[in-house]
C-alpha cells in the first residue's frame, strides 16, 4: 500500500527493513537499525497525538526516547500529555491541515462502509477494497 501511496512522487522512497527482518517488529528495533546505519543523523519518529498516550506501553520506551525525537501531528480532540513518559522524551508538535486523518479513523470508516475518497489515494483505496482489508 505504501508503494501505491507514493507512486509518482520521486522525492519519496520506501524502505522495507521491517519486512525483510521478519517476525514481530518493535519500533525500538527499527530505530536501532537506522541509528546504526546513520549514526550522525537526527532521527525522527512521526505519529499522531492520538498515539502519544500509548507510548508508555511501547517496548523499551526509555531507550527509544534516547535514540530519536518524535514529530507529533496534532489531532482534533487529543491533548498531548507527556507527563507519564520518560524524562528524555523530545518532541515537536506539527500543526498541519494535511493530515487530520488518523489510521484508526480510516479503519473505522472502512468497517462502517463510509466513503474514503478524500482520505486515501485512489490506488490505496482500491487495494484495500480488492483485498477486503480492515473488515
Amino acid at each position: 500500500m505504501l508503494e501505491l501511496a507514493i507512486e509518482g512522487r520521486p522525492s519519496l522512497s520506501l524502505d522495507d527493513f521491517e519486512l525483510r527482518k521478519g517476525g514481530v517488529s518493535y519500533t525500538v528495533e527499527t530505530v536501532r537499525h537506522y541509528r546504526e546505519e546513520h549514526p550522525d543523523e537526527d532521527l525522527f519518529w512521526i505519529l499522531g497525538a492520538d498515539q502519544v498516550e500509548q507510548l508508555r506501553h511501547w517496548r523499551a520506551i526509555e531507550e527509544l526516547c534516547e535514540l530519536t525525537e518524535f514529530l507529533v501531528f496534532a489531532r482534533p480532540g487529543h491533548t498531548i500529555d507527556v507527563s507519564q513518559l520518560c524524562p528524555t522524551f523530545r518532541y515537536h508538535v506539527i500543526e498541519s491541515s494535511l493530515m487530520q486523518e488518523s489510521s484508526s479513523e480510516i479503519r473505522r470508516r472502512i468497517q462502517a462502509s463510509e466513503p474514503l475518497e478524500d482520505w486515501l489515494p485512489q490506488a490505496v483505496e482500491a487495494f484495500i477494497s480488492l483485498h477486503e482489508l480492515y473488515k
